[in-house]
């Protein structure tokens, strides 16, 4: 029967979507556990059955065909057991999608009921702000890994000298995708803070095959030190005065002349370890999707009323509503991007992390041959969930519901190969937007620029309008999509 399990793990469909695809796992829910539905909705007590007599048939009566396909059955479900396999790794990242960010499965916190205590760094440091230092973790990673030994001297502030020396040593990657961001723990000590952070990434070069990694990032600084505005974190610029030449090897600066890779500015990274990799794998699309806890009931911050007053106290002419019509806009926009294959035009509506992380997953389905058509899109409603400020961003998070006819088809002949044509995919999520404390709410249209009010029809990779030369993509003029979580995982 263990046999004819994995046979069906083989067998199951998947469905993806910007909000959603391939298997999701969970502490509460299984992908791989015989919870996958055949696309009629029927359950998978007939396809069972049918496995079973059509093994035997094999088997006794043309066992030149049975034999061979036991033996191989056999060895498959052999290297799917085996604890460092490249099966077990392509399952790992087969159970990740693209736009699945829940707390207690990859970003924020994996099998954690809740996300790790900030409480002690916002004591100390009254500017920090998650938002901001996710983004920073995330340019400070590809940086990293991207770097030639000479170009480590640009980030060379926020790296310790045995982590410069260490990344020097090796050979820099071509590229570096980001598929999932998330913080493991924080501490406290008598001195210093903490923080390990985990990176799931594609690491792509041209001179060697590209990988699928998972590593943990240790960064530290001295207690007292307060987080510099967007500005300056995003610039990599020189801590202490803000130059933006490179440090020297002592991790000098040139202006200064002050040694500021030590913590006593900013957050230092001192250690990088490889947790898991294994070969880039493309789409599994053998995994099956099943979608949970749309009924269960919507998490309200019990404080929400309280921080919607605050918001309107700084800003008098913020309106939810309007923000709620932003809200579906970019859902329907996002998803028929998605379902296109123009996903340039979403990069003016997302951040630069969750814009990577959806962008890696279109380029494996290329890769692949394959294209994920949404139809029929429905959004049936919305619901306020949580509104969060801090010292340099406010965010609201909205769940969504709605509806859609989801399939997977081959590009080259137009065969479908996983969803449904014909039934409605039924879901919810929850969908958080950011923006810079203080903007204040503007009329405008949703498809102009926010700072230029030019039309968003050349705003490049990096997020930046070229009518006006301004980054839109991270908040600094308007509301932007950050996250996206399922509602079964949501915290």
């Amino acid at each position: 029967m263990r046999l004819l399990a994995a046979w069906l793990f083989l067998a199951a469909e998947a469905w993806a979507r910007v909000g959603g695809g391939q298997g999701y796992s969970s502490p509460s829910s299984s992908s791989y556990s015989g919870s996958s539905h055949s696309s009629s909705g029927g359950g998978d007590g007939g396809g069972v059955g049918l496995l079973i007599e059509l093994a035997f048939r094999l088997l006794f009566y043309y066992p030149k065909i049975g034999i061979p396909l036991l033996i191989f059955g056999l060895y498959l479900y052999w290297k799917m057991k085996q604890p460092n396999s490249g099966m077990e790794s392509f399952d790992h990242l087969a159970a990740w999608s693209p736009a699945k960010q829940p707390r207690s499965h990859r970003v924020y916190g994996l099998a954690e009921p809740k996300d790790p205590d900030f409480w002690d760094l916002q004591r100390d440091d009254p500017n920090f702000s998650r938002p901001l230092f996710l983004d920073f973790v995330n340019l400070l990673y590809t940086r990293a890994r991207t770097s030639t030994a000479q170009e480590l001297s640009l980030i060379g502030a926020y790296l310790s000298d045995s982590m410069r020396a260490s990344l020097q040593n090796e050979v820099p990657w071509g590229g570096a995708i980001l598929g999932g961001l998330r913080v493991v723990s924080v501490s406290r000590g008598q001195s210093d803070a903490e923080v390990v952070v985990e990176v799931e990434a594609n690491l792509e070069g041209s001179d060697r095959p590209a990988l699928y990694v998972v590593e943990h990032l240790v960064l530290v600084r001295q207690l007292g030190v307060k987080t510099p505005p967007p500005e300056t974190v995003y610039k990599f610029s020189c801590p202490n005065c803000g130059n933006t030449a490179p440090v020297d090897r002592e991790g000098r600066c040139p202006s200064c002349q002050t040694q500021v890779n030590n913590g006593r500015f900013a957050w230092l990274l001192t250690g990088l370890r490889r947790v898991q990799t294994a070969p880039k794998p493309g789409i599994d699309l053998s995994s099956g999707g099943v979608e949970q806890g749309t009924e269960l009931p919507t998490r309200r911050d019990p404080h929400i009323e309280s921080e919607l007053a605050q918001l309107k106290g700084s800003d008098p002419a913020f309106d939810l509503s309007n923000l709620e019509a932003t809200a579906r806009s970019t859902f329907l926009k996002l998803q028929a991007a998605w379902s296109s294959v123009e996903w340039e035009l979403a990069r003016p509506l997302e951040s630069d992390q969750l814009f990577a992380q959806h962008q890696m997953w279109m380029e494996m389905y290329a890769t692949e041959g394959l294209r994920n058509v949404l139809e029929d899109v429905q959004i049936q409603r919305l619901e306020l969930a949580r509104i969060e400020t801090d010292r340099y961003f406010e965010s609201v998070t909205f769940r969504i519901f709605a509806k859609m006819k989801d399939y997977t088809i081959r590009v080259a002949d137009g065969a479908m190969v996983a969803g449904d044509r014909q039934q409605d995919r039924v879901f919810s999520e929850y969908w958080t937007f950011v923006r810079r404390a203080g903007v204040t709410t503007k009329e405008r249209e949703n498809t102009s620029c926010p700072n230029c009010g030019a039309p968003l029809d050349r705003v490049n990779m990096a997020g930046v309008c070229e009518y006006c030369d301004a980054n839109i993509t991270r908040g600094d003029f308007d509301w932007v999509l950050s996250r996206i979580e399922q509602d079964e995982a949501y915290r």
